[in-house]
């Protein structure tokens, strides 16, 4: 739970810089979260949710706002608390040379697959439950 609360805290405190930095970007308070359809994108992913997160393949029709982020100084910021990181992360800029990138979309998604669509609506509501239990919540 204390993962929970300081992952909570974090989000928080990003939404506050995004307003002083980059006002006109995404909220991660109210967006999806999407990848690139690459391998280092689905490592990405992940990376963040576990080894057997199943991923689905979505198209964006609508994109009211779209936002470019490394999730890596997202880490940074919630391991040091170092606003410097939440800047960055804002700026839109590569951490590193690995691709890390993840996609904030105000606007639509849909699914690209009956497959995905089937999956979900068959593992749904067990979904979160796999993902708390693979990052040990």
């Amino acid at each position: 739970m204390d993962r929970l609360v300081r992952i909570g805290d974090g989000e928080l405190e990003l939404e506050r810089v995004r307003r002083e930095v980059a006002p006109n970007a995404c909220s991660r308070l109210g967006c999806l979260w999407v990848a690139d359809d690459t391998s280092d994108g689905a490592a990405n992913i992940r990376s963040m949710l576990g080894p057997s997160t199943y991923l689905a393949k979505v198209h964006i029709p609508i994109a009211i706002k779209f936002t470019k982020a490394d999730r890596k100084f997202f880490d940074l910021f919630l391991e040091t608390g170092v606003v410097e990181y939440a800047e960055k992360y804002w700026s839109e800029q590569k951490f590193g040379s690995t691709d890390s990138w993840e996609y904030l979309v105000e606007g639509v998604i849909e699914s690209t697959s009956d497959e995905d669509i089937r999956y979900i609506k068959e593992n749904g509501k067990t979904i979160f439950a796999a993902i708390e239990e693979a990052r040990n919540v």
